[in-house]
Parts: structure tokens; sequence; C-alpha cells
């Protein structure tokens, strides 16, 4: 039984199968498609939701921050105007400033300084006596109400309680200036507030929200730095770009990576100030971990996943069954072909209609019938065939052994023309001077050790050409080397032998060139330089080697600054513009060389690439 399924599942033995199983994907793609949608845009409404919901505890806290601290600011406003209306003795005013800090508690200092700066009345009689003209509350409070932002203070460290949590105190500093019934300002008073105020708005105002979800929040100063906010980020320095801009912008959350490698939602919001306080610039930001804000929509994520999951299963027990009933005629028609092709007798069996299986099954019916008919006569033409294929092979043989006697013959012609191109013209060379020594020897016999001396020269001169001849033969640089540096070599080994200048531009590309028709291409460059060495008489070779891109061609090309000749000009023994010529043709290039007498010569040899 689990074999018959496992048949059935099978796309390799099935049709059925392979529908079945494109069914199935279909399905499961696509509820998984729809499953990912559809959790994509519950975590963008659940990311909406609880960003705006963190952003609006975010403004609370700002404008809870912005409201306690005007109010603190118009309590020293009017605490600095009952001073100079009681016109109290430093006691008194002491003791005015210390109901002060009894009704709030959050104030950790409150001191009065006159106009030079030296501080006369304080709470715990702390500093009085001391100047502290020099100090920002001070400073900014003598020209009108301020707020100071947070800070440490040296002298008050050492004077003031420890907080409970042994962190560093720091303070806000508020104050105003104190005037007489004249509107002089005669004094500043200053107040501390205490930095455990901020935690106490901050603690108060997101309670609600951390009943029901795990929040961190954070006050970050204008330039970026955090403080208040997690302990592994209190005192850092953050990205100031979004804390420093004149507006938070329309969505005020953000999802994105920490320093930590965490993803965080982020709500944040900036205090504008309220009333006469105008703001410290703070940004206060309420944070929660990706994972936790989006637990419930990743849930129904899975669940929407798992459920297009099931849909698929469901589709794939149907489409068992479904594709099994639809194709069962397709299965019987299979199984007669392949009692057919196994030379068994059966017929292809009919199906009424004129659906796609009725027009298959009569199709292969007559095709069958047509098969068994043509395959006699494929009988009777198969020995023909045989006999023609005896004759083709014995065709193919003959025009082997030919190609090889043309390839022979090729290699013969090009020896000959190297042969003329060395020993040929040294050794008509040689009796050239073998019949003059003779002539001298009759009419001057002193001369002849001169001309004998001339006749060694010419037979050592042509026993080196012979040798290389027989390198050539034996050494192929271009398969070595690649055209472009054989050329390179051959014209500098050149320039070195006979004292000419040269100038050589090759195209790098062209250095991969390494096939036969780029090595006849270099034998036709060594015969240009051998004319060069006999004919010339040039002291200065240009030799270019380049591939244009239209024509696909390579162009080699070499001037020389000689004596120039007539190159229609018939030259009775001199074969090297005929030899040249004819490796052109074995390339399928060609050539073309154009001189005058005194004005030097031009060859070009054009090959398609």
């Amino acid at each position: 039984m689990l074999a018959l399924v496992s048949d059935w599942l099978d796309p390799r033995r099935s049709l059925a199968a392979r529908l079945v199983w494109v069914v199935v994907l279909l399905s499961v793609v696509l509820s998984l498609v729809i499953g990912l949608i559809l959790g994509s845009a519950a975590e963008s409404e659940a990311e909406h939701e609880i960003g705006s919901l963190h952003a609006e505890y975010a403004r609370q806290l700002a404008d809870q921050l912005d409201d306690n601290t005007n109010t603190r600011l118009k309590n020293v406003q009017i605490i600095a105007g009952l001073i100079d209306s009681r016109r109290a003795n430093p006691d008194d005013q002491r003791a005015l400033l210390s109901q002060m800090q009894a009704a709030y508690p959050e104030y950790a200092w409150i001191g009065l300084a006159d106009l030079h700066g030296t501080l006369i009345a304080a709470t715990g009689h702390l500093l009085e006596g001391q100047d502290v003209s020099t100090q920002a509350w001070y400073i900014h409070g003598k020209a009108a109400t301020f707020v100071v932002d947070m800070h440490q203070t040296e002298l008050l460290d050492k004077l003031l309680p420890v907080s409970s949590d042994g962190e560093s105190l720091r303070f806000i500093d508020v104050t105003a200036p104190v005037k007489n019934a004249q509107g002089q300002v005669v004094g500043v008073l200053g107040a501390l507030l205490n930095w455990s105020w901020v935690r106490s708005v901050e603690k108060n105002t997101l309670a609600p929200l951390r009943l029901s979800r795990n929040v961190e929040a954070m006050i970050i100063s204008a330039d970026g730095h955090v403080l208040l906010g997690p302990s592994s980020l209190a005192g850092s320095q953050l990205d100031a770009s979004l804390f420093n801009s004149s507006q938070i912008p329309a969505q005020n959350y953000q999802n994105e990576a920490w320093p930590d490698g965490i993803d965080y939602l982020s709500g944040f919001a900036r205090g504008d100030g309220q009333g006469d306080f105008k703001g410290l610039g703070w940004t206060m930001l309420v944070r929660e971990r990706a994972t936790d804000a989006f637990a419930q929509a990743s849930q129904t994520r899975q669940r929407l996943l798992l459920f297009g999951f099931g849909v698929g299963l469901l589709f794939a027990a149907l489409g068992v069954w479904l594709m099994r009933r639809i194709t069962r005629p397709l299965d019987q028609i299979a199984a007669a072909a392949e009692r057919i092709q196994h030379d068994q007798d059966a017929e292809i069996p009919l199906f009424k209609g004129m659906d796609e299986v009725a027009r298959v099954a009569h199709s292969l019916n007559s095709l069958v019938n047509s098969l068994a008919a043509r395959n006699h006569e494929l009988q009777g033409l198969n020995t023909s065939l045989e006999d023609r294929v005896m004759e083709r092979t014995r065709e193919i043989e003959r025009l082997s052994v030919e190609n090889q006697q043309s390839a022979i013959t090729r290699e013969r012609l090009r020896m000959a023309r190297d042969l003329h191109d060395t020993l040929a013209h040294t050794l008509a060379g040689l009796l050239t001077q073998i019949r003059l020594t003779r002539k001298v020897a009759i009419r001057n016999p002193q001369a002849v050790a001169d001309e004998l001396a001339q006749a060694e020269l010419a037979a050592q001169h042509g026993l080196q050409e012979a040798r290389t001849a027989i390198t050539s033969l034996r050494v192929n640089p271009v398969r070595e080397l690649g055209l472009a540096m054989a050329m390179e070599q051959r014209l500098s080994a050149f320039a070195q032998q006979k004292n000419i200048q040269v100038e050589y531009r090759p195209e790098s590309a062209l250095s991969a060139l390494v096939d036969d028709r780029a090595e006849t291409l270099y034998r036709i460059f060594e015969e240009v330089l051998r004319n060069i060495e006999k004919h010339a008489q040039a002291s200065h070779i240009s030799v270019s080697l380049q591939k244009h891109t239209e024509g696909h061609k390579v162009i080699m090309t070499v001037c020389d600054d000689g004596v120039g000749f007539d190159p229609d000009a018939p030259m009775d023994g001199h074969f090297g513009l005929h030899g040249m010529r004819e490796q052109c043709e074995l390339i399928g290039a060609t050539l073309a060389v154009t001189s005058t007498f005194g004005t030097g010569t031009r060859v070009i040899v054009a090959m398609s690439s």
C-alpha cells in the first residue's frame, strides 16, 4: 500500500502526481504569501499603535516636566518679591528660604546673593559669605528669571547629603533677580532642584504604562547626552541629529537598532516649555524592545502561516483523489504504449468524446498502425543505407589522405620560402664572391687574400642564417609568448644587431593570439624585417599591431625610412613579396605595400580576427 501511494506521489512516474504537486505548491505558496502580507500588516498596525502610545507618554512626561519647572520658576519669582518687600535681615531671609524648602522638598538648596555676588543667606547656612559671582545661576539670574540646564556643583557636592542610590548629585538651577520698589536689581535668588525630582516625575507619569508594558524612559539633552535612562546608556552621547531639529516629525516614533544591537520601538517628544519657561530642549524618549512590542503580531503571523500550511495539505489530499480520477485514461493509454514498445500485442484503448484524452487515444492508435506499415519499409531501406555509409566512409578516408598531403605541401612551401630567404641569398652572394675572386686572381694576385676573406665572411653569414632557419623550424615563439611579445623580442634583437632605431606600438589584447594564423603573421613580419635589412638601408622602423573593432580585423603595419622601391616592377629571382602574398592567402589576410624611391616603404597586413 505504501509503495502504491509512493508511486502516486512521485512526479517522475505520474502526470497526476505532477499536477497534484503543482496544486499543492501553489496553494501553500499563496497561503504563505497571504499570511506574510496579513502578518506584515498586523505588525505595521501594531508598530503604529504602540509607537504612538509611547510617543503620547513621552509627550505627557515632557509636559509634566515643563509644567513642574514653570511652577518652580513662579515660586522663585514670588519668593524674590517677598524678600525685597519685607526688607528683612539675613536671619529672616534665611527663615523664609527654609520655609520654601520645607514646602517643596525637591529644592536641595536655596540661596540669596547681593549685587556683588556674595551669598548673604542660604538654607542650612551653606556657603554663606562666599563669592558666587561666577556661578551660572547668579550670572543668568541677575539679568532675568532663568532655568539652568542639569549640572553638578563643586561647591555643594561635599556639603549636601549623598543620594540614597549613591548617584552623583545633579541639579537644575531656578533663579530670579531680586528688585526693590523702584524696580532696581538688588540681588539674585537661586534654587537647586534635585535630580531626584525629575526621576519622581518620570516614575509617576509612566506608572500606568508600565503596568501593561515593559518600557524604559530616557531624557536626552539638546546635545544628545543621556541625562536619565538605563545604566548602560546613562551619561553617554547619542546621535543628536534627531534631537536638535527644530520640530518633531509627524511620525514621532521609530523602530531601529540601538548601539547594543537590539531593535527598539521608541516614541519621543521634545519639551517646548510653558509660560515664562521656554524649555531646555530636552527630548523625552519611551522605548520598548521590538520583540516585546510585536509579540502579539508575531503570534498572529505564525497562526496565519500554520493555517496556510494546513490549507495546502488539505488541497494536497483532495488533489490526489481528483487527479487520479482525471488521469486514469492516460494511465491506460500509457500502459498499452509500454506493451507495444516491448513488442507485445496490445491496442490503444479508445474513449468517447472530444476531449484531449479521446483525441490523444485516436491519434496514438493511428500512429501505431502507421508505424507498423513504415517499419517494413524501413527494413528494406536499411540495407541500401548501410551500402551508402560504407561508400561515404571510403570517401572520407580518401579526403583525409588528401588533406594530409595538402598540409605537407603547405609546410614544404613554407620551408622553401625560409630557405630562399636565408640560404639561397647567402649562397648566391658566396658564388658571386668566388667568381670575383677568380677574376681578381688573374688580374691582381695580391688582392686574392682580401677577396677570400670576404668569401669567408659570406660563408659564415650563410651558416648563421642556416642555423637560424633550422632553429625557427624547431622553436615557435608565438606559441610560447603570444604574437605581440614574440614580435617585440624579434624587433628588439633586430635593432641591436643592425643598430637601427625602432618604434613598437602593440595592443595588449593581442598578446593572447597563439594560433596558426598568428604564427603565419609572425613569419610575414620576419620576412619584412629581412627585406629591410638587405634592401632598404633604413635608419628608423615603426611597427604597430592593432585590433580594429569595425570589421573585427587585426592590422600589422611596418614602416621604414629607407630608399624605397617600385612594388609593381618585376624582380627576377626575388620571391619575398610573392612569398608574403602566398602566406596571406593561407590565413585569409590582405597585403598592401606602398613605396616610392627615396620615401621609404609601408607594409600593411589586415587579418580577420
